[in-house]
This record gives C-alpha cells, sequence and structure tokens, in this order.
C-alpha cells in the first residue's frame, strides 16, 4: 500500500466523503515535488518545477501542470498553490502535497513533508506488487 493519489474527481471525492463522515479535515497524499531528492529530476521537461515537477510517488503517474485548467484533466490545486520554493540546495521546502479542507473545499496544497497528518492508503498497482513479491520470495503477498 502506499498513500492515495488523486487522478480522477472520483477518487478524490470518495476520499473526501470518507473524511467528511469522520471528521477529518487533512490528510498527506502521494502528491511529490521533483526535487533534488529525487533522481532525475533535472531533466527539462520537469521546468520550472513549480508547474510540471509534480507526480504521484504511488504511481509515478505525472500531476497535471499546476497551471493547467481543463476539462479533460483533474487539477485541484487550491487558490494560490502551490507556493512552495526550491532552496539553494535543490530541495523544496514544501515538497510534499496534502488535501486540506478550507472555506468548504477540498484543494491539494503543497506542504513540508514532515507535517504530522493523517493518511490515507490505497494498494498499489499490480506492476508494483509484483516486484515486492518478486524481492521477497517466501513471503506470502497476497
Amino acid at each position: 500500500m502506499d498513500m492515495v493519489s488523486f487522478e480522477s474527481k472520483a477518487e478524490q471525492d470518495f476520499i473526501s466523503g470518507l473524511m467528511k463522515s469522520s471528521n477529518i479535515d487533512n490528510i498527506h497524499n502521494a502528491g511529490r515535488l521533483c526535487d533534488a531528492e529525487v533522481e532525475g529530476c533535472d531533466a527539462d521537461r520537469f521546468k520550472p518545477l513549480n508547474v510540471n515537477g509534480w507526480f504521484w510517488a504511488s504511481t509515478l503517474r505525472m500531476m497535471p501542470p499546476t497551471n493547467l485548467r481543463s476539462n479533460r484533466v483533474f487539477n485541484n490545486w487550491g487558490p494560490g498553490q502551490p507556493d512552495g520554493t526550491i532552496r539553494a540546495d535543490g530541495f523544496g521546502n514544501e515538497a510534499c502535497t496534502a488535501l486540506l479542507l478550507k472555506n468548504g473545499d477540498y484543494n491539494w496544497y503543497d506542504e513540508p513533508c514532515n507535517t504530522r497528518r493523517t493518511l490515507v492508503c490505497e494498494d498499489l498497482p499490480v506492476p508494483n506488487i509484483n516486484f515486492v513479491r518478486n524481492q521477497n520470495p517466501g513471503v506470502n503477498i497476497p
């Protein structure tokens, strides 16, 4: 299992419904900034990082560019988000994401990775599970 990613509005609506019924107003999710901590993030396709450098760590799929608003992609950054910066050492000061309830809406916000929040996990994609199985012979991974 890994932290939840929101690749569709339906996925986020499902989780936000669970959050409402549990009185939880914030959770960590799998959104991650491609910064100096992640190998290969110096590639031109990630530039500028605040627009093209976000991905779902659980599935390794790119998040839509932060400035793209379209009916064809789900992009749910909160107002003014992401607003973190890249430090001189290449690391983001807000390199992780959270789903937060603010002003009645659930949106994505960039956050420091060490902020304590509730975790919501989802099953890994089959190739990831198979990789774990292959790396752990003799361990029963259903």
